[in-house]
């Protein structure tokens, strides 16, 4: 018992430390400066698309385009895209995950001819969705953060951790 708790103790605090650094503290570009084609609000979480809507109404693109998941965080989400309107782009991910929307993403830019977007996602989010949008889009994109629940930073803690080791080892193309 005191052998594993001599190794795993280390080893925990080193995760505890690492994941912190990368879900826990904002890796966006900062403060958006210039024009994009688009802002594209990700799926997943209720704070991600008022930051988005922001993004647009500030001037940063002139069309907003929003993945749809069908869970209840995106109520809001959902209830926007049922009123179509000129640009306003909505579309579902196939498969609904990250590298799915990054499928999507690459997929619409092509077609419309965006050059360059601002994807919002979570905080905790960040670093493994530029990971994974990257690898379909390019270095076209920038990222801004939307906040989160400090109650929820152990859990995303947990789950991006396995998320983001999936898409290091198992998941590597776009």
């Amino acid at each position: 018992m005191r052998r594993a708790l001599a190794v795993g103790l280390p080893l925990l605090a080193v995760w505890v430390v690492v994941a912190s650094a990368l879900f826990v503290w904002p890796h966006d570009d900062g403060p958006i400066a210039g024009r994009a084609d688009a802002v594209v609000s990700l799926a997943g979480s209720a704070s991600r698309l008022p930051v988005a809507e922001r993004l647009v109404a500030d001037g940063v693109a002139p069309v907003l385009a929003v993945s749809l998941d069908g869970s209840p965080n995106s109520r809001d989400s959902e209830e926007l895209c049922r009123n179509p309107r000129p640009r306003l782009v909505c579309f579902r991910a196939d498969p609904i995950s990250t590298r799915g929307e990054a499928r999507a993403l690459e997929r619409l830019s092509r077609e419309r001819g965006w050059d360059d977007v601002v994807v919002v996602t979570s905080d905790f989010h960040v670093f493994r969705a530029r990971l994974i949008l990257e690898r379909c889009f390019g270095d076209r994109l920038r990222l801004e953060n939307a906040p989160s629940s400090p109650l929820w930073r152990p859990w995303h803690m947990a789950t991006e951790s396995v998320k983001l080791a999936y898409a290091l080892t198992l998941r590597r193309g776009c």
